[in-house]
């Protein structure tokens, strides 16, 4: 059953894709998401409850993890594009690539000690989420 509602979401789409470009410009398929949101919005405005957990302010922020995560997401980021231009064995894209290690490394040791992790430790033994266990 799920194989064919796919299949005629899929249908649907191209579809529908098509009338949108055709009669609206092709930048019209980027609006085709806003009433969807606004949707969503006011149905969990509707259907929520006002209670939730207390906020925890900005002390609950592992500053440290934050940082050498995104700086080593970005150092690997621009490892590889330059990569493509000055070659995998440029100095520029060998020191991006040693940089990113490093902090990705650090983000995982700080992170098993984190009293409060970014990602937990559960996330690591879920097959599809972790590399190399598929």
């Amino acid at each position: 059953m799920w194989g064919a509602v796919g299949g005629l979401g899929i249908a649907a789409g191209v579809l529908v894709g098509g009338v949108i470009t055709t009669w609206a410009g092709w930048q019209a398929i980027f609006w085709v998401n806003v009433p969807i949101g606004v949707g969503a919005v006011v149905a969990a405005l509707v259907l929520l409850p006002r209670t939730g957990p207390a906020r925890s302010g900005l002390a609950q922020l592992d500053l440290p993890v934050a940082v050498a995560a995104v700086t080593g997401l970005g150092a690997l980021v621009f490892g590889i594009q330059t990569a493509a231009s000055d070659g995998w064995a440029s100095p520029k894209t060998v020191g991006a690539l040693a940089v990113s290690g490093l902090l990705l490394s650090a983000f995982g040791f700080i992170e098993r000690r984190a009293r409060q992790p970014l990602v937990p430790p559960h996330t690591w033994r879920i097959k599809t989420l972790s590399p190399g266990r598929v």
